[in-house]
């Protein structure tokens, strides 16, 4: 079985197409590399681009991409809604097929020391190739954000694992990892209702919230999320990462959220997945919407069960959704199911 590997690069740049289009050119420069697509969003100036291959040609790619935009983004002009520290933001390496875990991590402990060395990107190591356990969230690496990142880098605590150990004002900093897939999903709320939001993904997520001082967990573990408005669908968003996608199928998220947000004076209006997605994860949404319609599920043609996971998740609702373009094994044409 041929490797494949994924890679899904956070670049903060949600607005200049031309700097985008020229960073999407440089992934595309590598033979053996299919780009699957990007998702930006203008509020949180941000975009998500998405490509697989063979280990070392993605790796090759994401290094070109690294490359023009810290060349081109400069994170002193940034404002956005989405925490971030750096130009290249984030850059997780996914294990596809036919490879380890190890393997993955590797690739990105590598990735990240010729960034740090060769391009002067102050570059940490996050998830499954953190060094140490203290750097294996995402969110604590970024705690403080952009902003607070030249203090950040004078504590002990803060010293990136490879290149300068100074603040670098115009990049800020990267940060590598490896990974299991995961789904950047975002249930729409009607009009703007961010404290409705706010308090429903404190009770959805795994880290819960305080109520009198103790921490009362949250519905599905394995799962972050924070509420906020985004302008560019003009509505409030629960938006989460499902890092557990088994104990926390999308419509049982979906479902939460709209139970959740009818007792605060608030509806759900759809959903939108960033990136890509196992059609394994659609294939039960629509699963579960025949069944609660009272349809037979026997023979049920699988054109039909996409249509009914979209319509009942509104995943095309603020944007359009297809299957050729959103699951991940219809956009890379491969038969078996990831997941």
């Amino acid at each position: 079985m041929s490797m494949l590997l994924e890679c899904v690069p956070n670049f903060s740049e949600g607005r200049d197409s031309a700097v985008l289009d020229e960073i999407a050119a440089a992934i595309a420069s590598v033979d053996q590399v299919r780009f699957l697509g990007r998702d930006s969003g203008l509020a949180a100036h941000r975009t998500v681009m998405t490509f697989a291959g063979p280990p070392e040609p993605v790796v090759e790619a994401a290094f070109r991409a690294v490359e023009a935009a810290v060349r081109l983004i400069d994170m002193r002009d940034h404002r956005g809604t989405h925490p971030r520290i750096g130009a290249a933001d984030v850059c997780p390496l996914i294990p596809l097929r036919g490879m380890t875990m190890a393997q993955a991590a590797d690739h990105a402990r590598r990735l990240a020391h010729r960034v740090g060395t060769t391009l002067g990107v102050p570059s940490y190591l996050y998830c499954l190739a953190a060094q140490t356990p203290e750097r294996i969230s995402l969110a604590a690496i970024r705690a403080g954000e952009y902003e607070g990142l030249a203090k950040r880098m004078e504590r002990p605590d803060g010293v990136p694992d490879f290149g300068p150990k100074r603040f670098q004002a115009r990049c800020g900093a990267a940060v590598f990892g490896a990974r299991e897939l995961m789904l950047a999903y975002n249930v729409n709320l009607e009009g703007y209702h961010l404290k409705a939001a706010k308090r429903i993904a404190a009770r959805i997520r795994e880290s819960g919230r305080r109520v009198k001082g103790e921490v009362v967990p949250g519905l599905f573990r394995g799962v972050k999320a924070i509420g906020w408005d985004i302008e560019d669908f003009s509505r409030s968003q629960v938006s989460t990462n499902i890092m557990d996608i088994p104990a926390a199928p999308l419509h049982s998220v979906f479902e939460a959220v709209r139970e959740l947000a009818e007792p605060m004076a608030s509806k759900v209006d759809g959903s939108e997945l960033i990136g890509l997605m196992p059609r394994a994860c659609l294939r039960r949404a629509g699963l579960h919407f025949a069944e609660r319609a009272g349809r037979s599920l026997e023979n049920l043609p699988l054109d039909e069960v996409y249509r009914l996971g979209i319509s009942g998740l509104g995943l095309d609702r603020v944007k359009p959704f297809s299957p050729d373009t959103h699951l991940i094994e219809h956009a890379l044409g491969l038969a078996e199911d990831l997941i």
